[in-house]
């Protein structure tokens, strides 16, 4: 299985989780430059250990360039700026003591952000990780991502964030966009994603 090659764009090396979350999404969504996305994949990422023959791809780098360009309903769509064409609005929860931590707070109670940076401990029990407290039995029967996030969740206890936003540009796929960040060495990557129709 051919790996995720080490960082060859210096600017895809960020130790600051804002700043590598905001060069990601403008390298993808601004600029379409999907090679150099590849750059942002974290070697740790959940498509290696996934059955790429039945995905119908040779090599992790294939997938993640194919999810990359299947955001796009064309080749000529394109967005001149993150803020606009990518939104995040607080949610609302029933239980009054759910309040989610973001690390660009600012942005996000401002009503301004296009996306959110969340710690993973703040969000509500089983809505993006499988319960941490589930039996082995229970384990066994959870699909492979379900299993990598909750490798994700042990492996990277302080070093992981959960980004999340919708999209709604015409011209992109419309759909709620939920990526998971780790910190490999000194860089912030992205380690698995997945989108979403809420």
């Amino acid at each position: 299985m051919e790996p995720i090659s080490p960082v060859s764009n210096p600017s895809a090396c960020s130790n600051d989780i804002k700043e590598a979350v905001q060069r990601f999404l403008t390298t993808w969504y601004v600029d379409r430059d999907f090679v150099s996305l590849l750059d942002f994949v974290a070697k740790d990422n959940v498509y290696n250990a996934a059955n790429l023959e039945n995905l119908g791809v040779k090599s992790p780098a294939a997938l993640w360039s194919r999810l990359f360009s299947d955001a796009f309903e064309s080749s000529s769509a394109r967005v001149a700026k993150l803020q606009g064409p990518l939104q995040y609005h607080e949610p609302d929860f029933d239980e009054p003591d759910i309040k989610l931590r973001y690390i660009n707070s600012e942005a996000v109670k401002s009503g301004a952000a296009a996306y959110a940076i969340i710690e993973p401990d703040s969000l509500p029990s089983g809505s993006l990780f499988a319960p941490s407290q589930a039996t082995d039995v229970q384990r066994s029967r959870w699909n492979l991502q379900a299993k990598f996030l909750d490798y994700l969740r042990e492996a990277y206890r302080s070093k992981l964030y959960v980004v999340i936003y919708s999209v709604t540009a015409p011209g992109l796929v419309h759909e709620t966009v939920i990526q998971y960040w780790v910190k490999e060495g000194d860089c912030w990557k992205i380690s698995a994603f997945q989108g979403t129709d809420w």
